[in-house]
């Protein structure tokens, strides 16, 4: 299996376990709503590990994302350059994208400590708040990977370009 298909693999899993991300976020905020407005329970920490869900699943959609290109593109500039300029402009976001992505990161990995060291947990479970966040950089960490790949691939499609035939 090539390292293409190994990330696609990869990526379609990380679609599938945030649409049940997403799913399971709509089922907990119905029961929670249903039981608190009929006979006056709540689900314990609902609204906090539903935030932290919501986090989860959208880093790690923004990992898929980047590397499927499926962000926002600006066609117009893209559509009159040629192949040359296209790879340029994809090279120039992608590096733009990584720079951003892994501050992120960076910034996420001492959010991710400073909450281990404090030991934070949620209010009625008191669970350690610090794997959820850290599940969540994860997914910035793999955003910022994939934008390097596409730097990566776009370089190599620039020599190639520049290749006689």
């Amino acid at each position: 299996m090539s390292l293409n298909d190994a990330i696609e693999r990869g990526s379609l899993a990380v679609e599938y376990v945030g649409g049940a991300l997403i799913g399971l976020i709509a089922l907990v905020t119905f029961f929670e709503v249903a039981m608190r407005s009929t006979i006056g329970l709540q689900i314990p920490d609902a609204f906090s590990l539903i935030s932290y869900a919501q986090g989860i699943a959208v880093f790690w959609g923004i990992a898929c994302a980047t590397y499927a290109r499926r962000h926002i593109t600006v066609d117009f500039l893209y559509d009159v350059l040629g192949s040359r300029g296209r790879i340029l402009v994809n090279c120039a976001a992608d590096i733009v994208c990584a720079i951003y992505f892994g501050a992120l990161a960076y910034m996420l990995s001492y959010a991710v400590r400073r909450l281990f060291v404090s030991g934070e947990r949620t209010i009625e479970l008191e669970l350690p708040l610090w794997p959820l966040v850290a599940s969540a950089s994860v997914g910035i960490v793999v955003a910022t990977a994939f934008c390097c790949l596409m730097v990566a691939r776009g370089v190599t499609a620039l020599v190639q370009l520049k290749r006689p035939s």
